[in-house]
């Protein structure tokens, strides 16, 4: 059973949007259409990517990797770096836990985890990877 992930925008011109996820293993959050959490109709919304970051929910952990030119944040810090070229798969990827804030462009999301084994809800790590 996945976790289940709620997305709160707390600051910014969609502040008070939110949506909850219950059976995604993989959350796309930017402007486009395709994506499943949209930042797009205002002005600041040009500082979102078309995809501006992946969230992976897996049975034991949540995590964040940025695709964005612009950079993910995550309580204040840069996620990580986009692979530098296309068809690439290596990039950086930083577990959330309930609480976080991600910034994507001029929004601030909270971030709501629920239904994570109690000892990987903690963990808050960086990690990287290849695949």
């Amino acid at each position: 059973m996945l976790p289940r992930v709620t997305l709160t925008v707390v600051e910014g011109a969609h502040s008070g949007e939110g949506r909850t996820f219950t059976d995604r293993a993989a959350i796309t959050v930017g402007r486009s259409e395709e994506c499943d959490f949209r930042l797009r109709g205002q002005l600041e919304d040009l500082l979102v990517s078309r995809c501006h970051c992946l969230i992976a929910v897996r049975p034991d952990r949540v995590e964040v990797s940025d695709q964005s030119r612009n950079g993910t944040f995550l309580n204040g810090r840069r996620v990580g770096f986009r692979p530098a070229s296309p068809g690439s798969s290596t990039a950086f990827r930083r577990r959330l836990r309930d609480g976080d804030q991600l910034r994507v462009g001029a929004s601030l999301l909270q971030v709501r985890v629920e239904g994570l084994p109690a000892e990987e809800a903690a963990a808050t790590e960086v990690e990287f990877y290849s695949g």
